[in-house]
């Protein structure tokens, strides 16, 4: 029992302590909307980013079509939902965005 527990612990990184840095991720900045809600509201806050962004999702018909941001838009989920009422999750949808792509 103690070898796993001693185990567990090197392979969580028991001798290998954490350093954070700030800095910027090399994509660029993450330019979010930040929401207290159901996790399940991510998507329809997805699609308000799309109609603030004027980003179309429909085809030559006027029908809906899949959706042109599934690589532009991003939810980052900040709380286990199992652990937290419902409805008071939080999260944070948005996109990363280069210094160009912020003047606008």
């Amino acid at each position: 029992m103690g070898v796993m527990f001693l185990h567990s612990g090197i392979m969580a990184g028991l001798f290998h302590p954490m350093s954070i840095e700030k800095g910027e991720f090399p994509g660029g900045e993450f330019t979010h909307k930040f929401l207290t809600r159901d996790y399940a509201a991510s998507s329809g806050t997805q699609r308000a980013i799309e109609a603030d962004l004027g980003i179309e999702n429909t085809d030559k018909m006027g029908w809906d079509a899949p959706s042109d941001s599934a690589d532009l838009l991003f939810s980052v989920f900040l709380d286990n939902d199992g652990s937290i009422p419902g409805g008071m999750t939080r999260y944070a949808s948005g996109m990363i965005t280069e210094d160009k792509e912020k003047k606008r």
